[in-house]
């Protein structure tokens, strides 16, 4: 839900280009000796950098990331107001002697900034096989073309545009031959301020006219979002912690089910739905209208292990914990919340301890052998309410260990409470103690699965607990 950099592309931020150099060795030479060089006109080598629009990414407040700003290709130039002319000395060995250091000064200092800003941050480093990675990000961040508008029925209304998307990629394998690929985004509207919440991006394969399968499907693969992906990250990686089948080869035909409050454009669903081919996949969402949008613009549609139901979350997450009671192996592994309001914000009836999840989390909506409750938050969101909530919850129930990781983009909070009944040594660990198992078990993930990008750094970033008050 929120980034925390970027512009608008309306107009540019000055970024020097390759003049400057040149700038500052004539700066410099003019102290080098008595016969400095002089430069009669130095070239304007100021260009802007795109400026993207900053309600990105299921933020309603936060810009675009740095990272995919540096990226952006320059599509304006802005030139500064040439120097007055002056006299020029000719150009003589001896001045290039006395210019030379001061060449090399500029170069290296030059090429130092280059590498820094290719460094990976905080460990995580984009993949040029992630379909969904930030240096994209430039292609939907812009103003679209309109596809749907709908209103909400709590209150304001959402959007969809398409975008064009340059770099096509290699088409899914179950793709018609001579598909275009497309970026879709869907926008969260509220009825009144200016928060232009921007709640999903998914990239969608569009068939060629006369193909068989005329279906607009999205890429499962492409979570264009790095909260997304962090989001998922740290939900299997805590799963395979606590001693979860994940994996068709450790399941032994043992089910596996998740719920997710919270639809969007279903692109997490979708994602889960794709690399655990053995999981059920469960989703509530509230609104109609997102579910029409999903379907009709983002790509989105149910398979054999991903259903949607349109119901209030809570209630269904209430039906959900009863049925579980009579049932010898009932309730999930996991419940992942991803719903908000127009404005951004996360129902209190899902996040307060007098709420109905908490409720139903009590009752047994996870499993007897323990599971977990994920919240993404904005980063403005204090986790702690969150965390207490749903920890007093499966106080009976055998609660585990409660932590935060964050996304290193946006900045958003993964606020994650297990119930590690059938993990003594999760329930007892505090979140430092479960970094590098958390790690460890990313990377054995992200290799089985073929994941296009790092589990393993988003998995426990900014890893951190939160004591009760």
């Amino acid at each position: 839900m929120a980034a925390r950099c970027a512009t608008r592309h309306a107009r540019g931020r000055p970024v020097a280009g390759p003049g400057l150099l040149l700038s500052l060795a004539a700066l410099a030479g003019r102290g080098a000796g008595p016969t400095p060089l002089r430069v009669s006109s130095l070239p304007p080598q100021v260009y802007a950098v795109p400026r993207v629009p900053s309600r990105l990414a299921g933020h309603p407040r936060g810009p675009l990331c740095r990272r995919a700003a540096r990226r952006a290709l320059p599509d304006e130039t802005t030139e500064l107001p040439e120097l007055p002319e002056a006299p020029a000395d000719p150009l003589t060995v001896e001045s290039l002697g006395m210019l030379l250091p001061a060449i090399l000064f500029a170069v290296g200092a030059a090429i130092g900034v280059l590498l820094a800003t290719m460094q990976p941050r905080d460990g995580y480093q984009e993949s040029s096989q992630d379909p969904g990675r930030e240096g994209l990000a430039t292609e939907w961040g812009r103003d679209g073309r309109p596809l749907l508008a709908l209103p909400l029925g709590a209150s304001g209304s959402l959007k969809v545009t398409a975008h064009t998307a340059h770099l096509q990629g290699p088409l899914p394998q179950d793709a018609p031959q001579g598909s275009l690929q497309e970026w879709r985004v869907l926008r969260f509207v509220p009825a009144s301020g200016r928060s232009d919440l921007v709640q999903s991006v998914t990239k969608v394969c569009i068939p060629p006219a006369g193909a068989d399968d005329a279906l607009v499907r999205m890429r499962p693969d492409c979570l264009a979002l790095t909260y997304s992906k962090s989001f998922v990250s740290v939900v299997l990686a805590t799963l395979s912690v606590l001693g979860v089948p994940l994996l068709p080869s450790r399941s032994a035909g043992e089910s596996l089910r998740i719920l997710c409050i919270g639809l969007g454009g279903g692109s997490v669903p979708s994602f889960l739905a794709t690399v655990l081919p053995h999981c059920s996949i469960e989703v509530a969402e509230l609104e109609p209208a997102v579910v029409r949008a999903a379907t009709e613009a983002l790509g989105f549609h149910e398979q054999r292990n991903l259903r949607v139901t349109v119901e209030d979350g809570v209630a269904y997450a209430l039906r959900a914990a009863e049925a579980a009671a009579t049932e010898a192996d009932g309730g999930y592994d996991a419940v992942l919340i991803d719903a908000y309001d127009a404005a951004g914000n996360v129902p209190l009836a899902l996040r307060s301890r007098s709420g109905g999840l908490a409720e139903a989390l009590s009752r047994g909506l996870l499993r007897e052998r323990g599971g977990l409750v994920a919240t993404n938050l904005l980063k403005k969101a204090d986790p702690a309410p969150v965390l207490h909530a749903h920890g007093a919850a499966l106080a009976s129930r055998g609660a585990g260990a409660g932590f935060t990781v964050q996304d290193p983009c946006v900045g958003n909070r993964i606020a994650v409470q297990t119930a590690a009944v059938a993990s003594r040594t999760a329930a007892a660990a505090s979140p430092g103690e479960l970094r590098e198992p958390l790690q460890q078990a990313a990377r054995e993930l992200r290799a089985a699965m073929r994941c296009p990008f790092d589990m393993e750094a988003l998995a426990a970033r900014e890893i951190r607990g939160w004591p009760v008050p």
